[in-house]
């Protein structure tokens, strides 16, 4: 289990939340750049030197941003 000290403990996590949501906004317009962006993130933080559960923060950060921007949206 994550802790919640590694979900939204930083100003990074508003970013990845903000990436989350405009990837679903893009996603309705135009594939290829949401899709990019998906790669370009999931690249990003798989190189990164963090450990694991911290990762793993940052894409349920990812996650929750699209979430909210699909709800705001449909």
């Amino acid at each position: 289990m994550v802790s919640n000290k590694l979900v939204f403990d930083d100003y990074r996590s508003i970013i990845h939340a903000f990436i989350g949501g405009l990837v679903k906004i893009l996603s309705i317009t135009n594939h290829l750049i949401a899709l990019g962006l998906i790669l370009t993130f999931v690249i990003y933080e798989l190189r990164e030197r963090d450990n694991h559960e911290k990762t793993l923060g940052d894409f349920i950060e990812f996650m929750v941003g699209y979430l909210i921007a699909s709800c705001l949206t449909d």
